[in-house]
């Protein structure tokens, strides 16, 4: 986001208002990616964008406003949508990274040892414009997905996050990652296309205008607040459809920048300004933040799922302790209205060098913070995929990494509302993703039930600080009707986080919204989806961590969260005989056990020959979900808990905790998921390590087994023979194979070699053969057609009973720009539903009327369960009509006889033959029509092409009395008529 001066200043030259800031199925949505509901979500979002889109670009040319604009200094404007007769425009936000952050560490020759470079990461950014694809830094890996031209603002933040280091003053946080680039027209249904489709991180370094823009425009209702804007902090639709996004697809991160609002205003008052109903006022306002500065987030930074991002200037020389991070003069603060931490996270945002148009270029705004932490975040997911078997983090995860290892800033410890939980420290996080994978306690990816209480149990010893985060994806929230900071909570599940060693329970962060600028304390946190402990300096010993909430979890009885622990020692073993005689039995037992345990600090001892020995590691407690490996000389012979040696040589015999097989995790499809006959199932589990685990599949339609696909048996339709720990299985149902159409449920098993785990929780879903592909019928290919044309379409369908619905897609450059679904709408369709076979007709509505240029249009059919696969793309035109005709002869005010003759001409996109009609008035009364498609008479020629002289002779039965007249002429070219030309004056 560029620093707001320059922005209202550019804006009030270019125009006289003031933009204004617009205001499925969720039962798994947060621990899988809910396809249907991604998929109805970018239905809805590009259905809403494109209807209110074209509408406000009729409005803007209506007003005289632009409908884009690029502004002197590279920032992009660009009108959305216009809501109570009101213009909303787009407008991006941007005004030493990489060590500021310590992502140089990561990189090759870093002090992390990880070689990281975001080399198979693929990074999303939507902004106002494509960044710059012959720029060299991008070479190869840059691809944009919607067409959309080349602008410096999304070639920086692109840079920040990508660049290749050709100059090495630009070089990116993930250099090696591919960049897909979206510009941000229709981004919420991108979004939803993208997530659904595998993306796990994007960057969005734009937003809508809040509060004061410069001296000039104040954007607030001064019949809810004379004194602030009441958009500031409050939870709008804006932030509940990016919540319903990110609760969708819990593995996809959506990073934005937090804002440059804070500050903005005349210091000096009053002044004269416009307000949102145009006129001109002399009335006084609050700079954007008050006095002290707080309060000032805009509609998209209070969404909760998010990772909203402030900005400070550099760190020389990396964080050197809170006082080494310094506040840039721009970055909004928080909290919001109902009291939450934001922004999340802060990076560098000041005096940013970093790619642009054919070049470099220094700048500063949140829009040059967010996009560094996003490429930093990108190589903590191409990290955490190296150490646990290409695994994905959630986005909860990955959320309270960054959070969890952010280095402390502001006055006070804890988090504030200044610079949210700290500073991105890249390196410290990715030490916490190396020990995970050591310790798998360090990072928990859980769901807790209704009515359930988790518990961990940690050892410290007392020479580190013990630190536990918990963050969950919630729910979307509820928008409270429109006032001045409502404190309505909009948190759904309140989960709730304690540490405790048995005398002392340690409480979570909170803060106090009515005094923002108070240090943290602790206490019961029920409005953040972020619950963090600290211990600050423990006693050694053993401490129990507890995960619970209150009252109802929504919607579906259950919520999933991750945790991250810190400062936490590997458990130890003892035994009850330190030297055996032989037959002595030994137990090995859990002493104050961390939870998973870590498997590299062992019980150790050595044996001597002919020592007869029995080991027993007994059951750990049942949530601990553990079992003992031995491991003698460096092997391992586990067979089961209880093992009996007689040793015929030295032996070094060693313990080792590790996970037992746990079921399945259900990937995919989801709960309630519609698929065909051959559908494919993705599922996890995850054992010791190293461990390769085998999978069965089991169909059951109510308690009748109809399908089982057993992978230590037959491995046709499984994508690998065996799977490492944790490693995503995939199996598509064989053709030979195909299931039953009907409502089933499916279940999983892993076997890790030794046993088979319980089954998963049984799946619904309902198999059914998706309708043929339609048939398009008309317009033909390469039609020219007007605005609101006619198509038709016909499928058919198995099940002849099936209602099919049917949806129409315009594209252009491969980017849907309209979607006329009758699921949602079935305003211009012949019928709310049509049998198999039954022809089907779509009028598109005036209201909706396409513009003027090539599209290809493709419709997919619905049978109330699942959609067809696309028709053929076919293009078709919609008609460009003439250009207003331009007025020769008679010049203006000419003196001309009473039968005078006419001369002009008009040009056509289509080259179309052209007809016209001259339109006489008087007294701004219109006495004559000469129209040429009616009547040829008087006309030099029956038609005239596209740039031809027409020549028009008022016939004598015509004649004009004495006096003055103005005319005015419209073109035609079979199809349309053109608008009218100006008027001109002549005296008979």
């Amino acid at each position: 986001m560029a620093k707001g001066q320059w922005l209202a200043r550019a804006l009030w030259f270019l125009w006289g208002v003031l933009l204004v800031l617009p205001m499925g199925r969720f039962a798994l949505a947060q621990e899988e990616t809910n396809v249907p509901a991604l998929t109805s979500l970018a239905a809805r979002a590009s259905l809403r964008a494109s209807v209110e889109k074209r509408q406000a670009e009729e409005w803007a040319r209506q007003h005289g406003l632009p409908v884009r604009r690029k502004l002197p200094n590279g920032a992009i404007i660009e009108i959305m949508a216009v809501r109570d007769g009101v213009p909303m425009y787009y407008v991006t936000k941007g005004l030493e990274s990489a060590d500021s952050l310590s992502v140089d560490e990561l990189w090759p020759g870093g002090s992390a040892g990880l070689n990281l470079t975001g080399a198979g990461i693929t990074l999303g950014v939507w902004d106002g414009g494509a960044v710059d694809p012959t720029h060299p830094e991008f070479r190869g890996r840059l691809r944009i997905r919607d067409g959309a031209e080349a602008d410096d603002h999304a070639t920086h933040v692109g840079g920040i996050m990508a660049a290749a280091g050709v100059n090495p003053l630009a070089k990116g946080m993930a250099y090696a990652a591919t960049l897909d680039s979206y510009e941000w027209n229709n981004d919420t249904a991108e979004m939803a296309d993208a997530a659904r489709t595998g993306l796990l991180i994007s960057n969005h370094s734009y937003g809508y205008a809040v509060g004061w823009i410069w001296d000039f425009i104040w954007l607030g209702d001064t019949a809810i607040s004379q004194r602030e804007d009441w958009k500031f902090g409050f939870y709008s639709d804006v932030a509940r459809e990016l919540d319903e996004l990110a609760y969708n697809a819990p593995y996809y991160l959506i990073v934005r920048a937090a804002g440059n609002d804070r500050g903005e205003g005349p210091v000096t008052q009053p002044v004269q300004h416009y307000h949102s109903d145009g006129r001109q006022y002399n009335d006084t306002h609050d700079l954007d933040g008050g006095t002290a500065g707080f309060d000032c987030l805009p509609l998209e930074s209070t969404s909760k799922n998010t990772l909203i991002v402030g900005a400070v200037y550099p760190v020389p020389g990396g964080y050197a302790g809170p006082g080494s991070v310094r506040m840039s003069d721009f970055s909004v603060w928080g909290p919001t209205d109902d009291g939450r931490i934001k922004p999340d996270l802060v990076g560098i945002g000041v005096n940013v060098f970093s790619t642009v148009i054919g070049g470099y270029d220094t700048s500063d705004g949140t829009s040059m913070a967010s996009p560094s932490v996003a490429g930093a975040l990108g190589l903590l997911i191409q990290h955490y995929q190296q150490t646990h078997a290409g695994a994905n983090m959630r986005s909860a995860t990955l959320k309270a990494l960054a959070i969890h290892t952010a280095d402390e800033c502001g006055p006070a410890p804890g988090p504030d509302y200044m610079f949210g939980w700290g500073i991105l420290n890249a390196k410290t996080a990715a030490e916490v993703i190396s020990l995970s994978a050591r310790n798998p306690y360090a990072i928990q990816e859980r769901t807790l039930r209704n009515g359930e209480t988790h518990t961990v149990r940690v050892v410290s010893d007392g020479s580190q600080p013990l630190k536990v985060t918990i963050v969950w994806t919630d729910p979307p929230g509820t928008p409270p009707p429109v006032s001045l900071d409502p404190p309505d909570r909009m948190l759904v599940n309140d989960l709730d986080l304690r540490v405790t060693n048995g005398t002392t329970t340690y409480m979570p962060w909170v803060l106090n919204p009515a005094n923002p600028a108070a240090p943290a304390t602790t206490g019961d946190n029920v409005v953040d989806n972020v619950e963090q402990v600290v211990v600050p300096n423990p006693q050694a010993g053993v401490y129990t961590i507890t995960v619970t909430h209150k009252g109802i979890l929504r919607p579906a009885g259950r919520q999933a969260y991750s945790m991250i622990v810190t400062g936490a020692v590997t458990h130890t073993l003892d035994v009850t005989s330190s030297d055996p005689d032989s037959g002595v039995a030994i137990t090995v037992t859990p002493n104050d056990i961390n939870g998973q345990g870590d498997g590299t600090t062992p019980f150790s001892r050595v044996y001597d020959g002919g020592v007869q020995v029995t080991l027993t590691a007994p059951a750990a407690a049942p949530n601990d979900n553990v079992f003992i490996k031995w491991v003698r000389n460096g092997a391992d012979f586990s067979t089961s808990r209880t093992i009996t040696l007689t040793m015929d040589a030295d032996y070094q015999l060693k313990a080792v905790y590790e996970f037992i097989s746990p079921v399945p995790v259900l990937l995919q499809p989801a709960p309630g998921a519609v698929v065909s006959p051959t559908p494919t199932f993705r599922m996890k589990a995850t054992s010791s390590p190293g461990s390769r685990m085998k999978y069965k599949v089991v169909i059951w339609r109510g308690d009748e087994q109809v399908a089982v696909f057993d992978q230590t048996i037959d491995t046709t339709g499984w994508s690998k023979p065996d799977y490492a720990s944790g490693e995503e299985a995939v199996l598509t149902v064989p053709a030979a194979q195909a299931l039953p159409t009907g409502t089933l449920h499916w279940q999983a098993f892993a076997y890790d070699g030794v046993r088979w785990s319980e089954g998963s929780a049984k799946r619904v879903m309902v198999v059914n053969r998706m309708p043929g592909t339609p048939t398009l019928i008309s317009p033909a290919a390469n039609a020219i057609v007007l605005g609101t044309p006619t198509l038709k379409v016909q499928a058919s369908d198995v099940d002849t009973t099936d209602v099919l619905k049917y949806r129409i897609i315009f594209m252009r450059d491969s980017t849907t720009v309209a979607t006329f679904d009758q699921t949602i709408d079935t305003t211009g369709w012949s019928k709310s539903g049509y049998a198999s076979g039954e022809e089907a007709t779509l009028t598109i509505p005036a209201n909706r009327a396409l513009n003027p240029g090539t599209y290809q249009w493709q419709a997919f059919a619905y049978d109330g369960k699942q959609w067809s696969e696309g028709s053929e793309s076919r293009t078709i035109i919609v008609n460009s009509p003439p250009v207003a005709p331009e007025l020769l002869e008679p010049a203006g005010n000419a003196f001309v006889p009473h039968a005078p003759t006419f001369r002009l001409r008009a040009t056509d996109a289509n080259s179309d033959s052209l007809q016209y009609k001259i339109v006489v008035k008087q007294a701004g009364q219109v006495v004559a029509t000469f129209d040429q498609s009616v009547d040829a008479a008087g006309w030099s020629k029956s038609s005239y092409a596209s740039g031809e002289t027409a020549v028009f002779t008022v016939p004598a039965s015509n004649a004009l009395a004495t006096g003055a007249y103005q005319w005015q002429a419209f073109a035609y070219d079979g199809r349309q008529w053109s608008s009218g030309s100006w008027e001109r004056s002549f005296t008979v």
